[in-house]
């Protein structure tokens, strides 16, 4: 699939099938690099017509994830004997579910959440991490410990198939696609405090492989001031060349944060962005740009239990060469979370983004307008001390400025009641059914003709296990199988085009961390999706991706 074959037909193909694949090798792109820019084009592009948020967006929420991490890593904390730290859980929880479906914004602004209610927990001193830089002595006379330094040298692969059978008047055509791609690499890596209770840390890497070359550099540092106020910064620099499609970038991306907690209820979080990236050779689809974000939220405990948020963002981004494209971004963030002891935990976010392309034309059919909202929604009750009932709603209504058939005015609303049960601290299984629909604008004479309504409902079973240790093995595996079905779809029972025909989708996603020994580590990210045409034999998809990585530590 390459840079100029089904650029336009790719969206429509996206809206049949799933998200969840393109989410995935959003995020393989940013961490693994693993395919090559043709084929990042014919998945990702056009790039504003998905709601994908940005690298930096993604960057920020890895950091703020490895940071509750490695806090509730050093505090030892038990789920069950603390409602604020079960809280916490919950949080990081909705955060990593948020990721998944690939909006770092809310994921970020849900561990943003979880820090500040951990801020002020007391850590006992025998659980702080041993890897982690520690302190001896008084608070005026303290003695830093040696720096926490990596090296590692990285390698493994990733792999892709895609199979399609396509049904046409004269035969039965499949189609198949499918490489895989080894790579190696190194990274180096620090993590010390000063004396002045100011933190730094930074990681260099370079990764190769037959298809690309990645070369980063990353900086951070974040320093306290009276226990109340914090400052942070970080800046990551990147080198991306795909050998097959002469595509080469340059990519910085720099980050200013403040955060100040007034008393004992009240945080304020105040946020900037200025990144840019440089394409060697630009053309329609790679455009340099310049983008700046400014972020501002504030926070506030209410009595014991409740904890409500809002937040502000602007972002702007300008191309060089193509007007078109430029555009600004207003969001607006709404949040309510509430504990009722050991028993009842809800958690709402609200977010309102306008997005207003300055210079596009007004019959563009991807650089268009739209007003959108999210409404995410998640309550969980225990019933023992096993087993709990959870409810999460999501809802999405996105209206655009121009009607056209590749981007119609739509509202999606999915809903999953799911029943918990935690085999003990480390293992956790979940059953769910899930149900939803999406409906989309009328469609006018013109653009009727080209694609019919897309309105569809869904259903069916999800099932899922996690394993969470600490120090040595992280697993989350998840399935589901979704019976989708088209109510008002015109091309559903054609045998020559079946566009939006009923469909039934099998899909797993396996994501796996484990420590070999003190020296070695694998990680694993797998995702397999299965989606077979409930009438016709030969309108199936078949698509499987893995991406396996060994580190060794020297």
């Amino acid at each position: 699939m390459k840079r100029n074959q089904f650029c336009t037909f790719n969206f429509i193909f996206v809206r049949q099938f799933q998200f969840k694949a393109i989410l995935l090798w959003a995020i393989l792109s940013l961490i693994h690099q693993p395919v090559t820019a043709a084929r990042q084009s014919a998945w990702l592009n056009p790039p504003d017509t998905i709601a994908i948020d940005d690298e930096s967006s993604e960057l920020l929420y890895e950091i703020e994830f490895m940071r509750l991490a490695k806090r509730l890593a050093a505090g030892n904390f038990e789920p069950g004997k603390n409602p604020d730290i079960d809280l916490v859980l919950q949080f990081k929880k909705d955060a990593e579910e948020a990721a998944a479906r690939g909006n770092y914004v809310l994921a970020q602004i849900t561990l943003e959440e979880a820090n500040g209610l951990l801020t002020g927990i007391q850590i006992p001193e025998e659980a702080l991490d041993q890897s982690a830089p520690v302190f001896e002595g008084t608070e005026t006379e303290r003695t830093v410990h040696v720096p926490e330094c990596r090296r590692e040298i990285l390698f493994g692969t990733d792999a892709w198939r895609h199979e399609f059978e396509m049904t046409t008047t004269d035969s039965d055509t499949t189609l198949l696609e499918g490489e895989q791609n080894p790579f190696y690499g190194i990274l180096l890596g620090f993590d010390f405090m000063t004396q002045g209770n100011t933190q730094f840390r930074g990681k260099t890497s370079l990764k190769n492989s037959r298809d690309y070359l990645v070369a980063d550099a990353e900086l951070s540092a974040r320093t306290t001031f009276n226990r109340s106020s914090t400052f942070e910064f970080d800046n990551k620099l990147e080198w991306t060349e795909y050998h097959a499609d002469n595509l080469k970038y340059f990519h910085d991306a720099f980050a200013l944060r403040t955060k100040s907690r007034i008393g004992a209820q009240t945080d304020f979080n105040v946020r900037t962005e200025l990144s840019f990236r440089n394409y060697a050779q630009e053309d329609e689809f790679y455009a340099s740009y310049f983008q700046g974000k400014l972020f501002g939220s504030i926070d506030r405990n209410i009595f014991s239990s409740h904890r409500i948020g809002l937040g502000y963002e602007f972002l702007s981004r300008m191309h060089a060469t193509a007007d078109e494209k430029n555009y600004r971004d207003h969001r607006l963030d709404a949040t309510w979370s509430m504990s009722a002891g050991y028993k009842m935990r809800l958690f709402v976010n609200n977010q309102m983004r306008l997005r207003d392309y300055v210079r596009a034309e007004s019959d563009s059919t991807y650089q268009n307008d739209y007003f959108d909202e999210y409404l995410l929604a998640n309550l969980t009750l225990s019933l023992t001390d096993d087993f709990s009932l959870q409810l999460e709603n999501n809802l999405n209504y996105r209206e655009y400025r121009h009607q056209n058939p590749i981007m119609p005015t739509y509202f999606q609303n999915d809903v999953k009641p799911s029943l918990l049960y935690r085999f003990n601290q480390e293992v956790t299984f979940n059953f769910g059914y899930f149900y939803g629909f999406a409906a989309y604008a009328e469609q006018t004479a013109e653009t009727a003709s080209f694609v019919s309504n897309e309105d569809y409902n869904t259903n069916g079973p999800a099932l899922g296990i996690e394993i969470f240790h600490l120090t040595k093995f992280m697993m989350s595996c998840s399935y589901s199988y979704e019976m989708r079905r088209y109510p008002n779809s015109q091309t559903r029972d054609i045998t020559s085009f079946s566009l939006f025909s009923d469909r039934n989708i099998h899909s797993l996603l396996l994501f796996l961390l484990w420590e070999l020994t003190d020296d070695i580590s694998v990680s694993l990210i797998a995702n397999y999706d299965n989606d077979k045409d409930k009438q016709q034999e030969h309108s199936d998809s078949r698509s499987t991706m893995l991406s396996i990585e060994f580190n060794y530590q020297l």
